[in-house]
């Protein structure tokens, strides 16, 4: 998922969320697991990230993910 996530940094988006949801599909089963199911409603990018991130390093034991951080900064 991560290498999918930079990839694809630059692309437009209008909504955030987009980024990780729109790759799902394309994303491994165990990565997809680590994503919640898309949720526009009730969840805002400042909790899919964080969640996304800490399911990352949980479920790879790796920080790996953190190296990515700066491709999603706000503007």
């Amino acid at each position: 998922m991560r290498q999918l996530l930079a990839y694809t940094s630059d692309y437009a988006v209008t909504d955030s969320r987009d980024r990780v949801y729109g790759m799902l599909g394309l994303a491994s089963e165990t990565d997809r697991l680590m994503i919640e199911r898309p949720e526009y409603v009730n969840h805002s990018v400042e909790t899919l990230y964080p969640n996304m991130v800490r399911a990352f390093i949980e479920s790879r034991k790796s920080l790996d993910i953190i190296c990515f951080s700066e491709l999603f900064g706000r503007p």
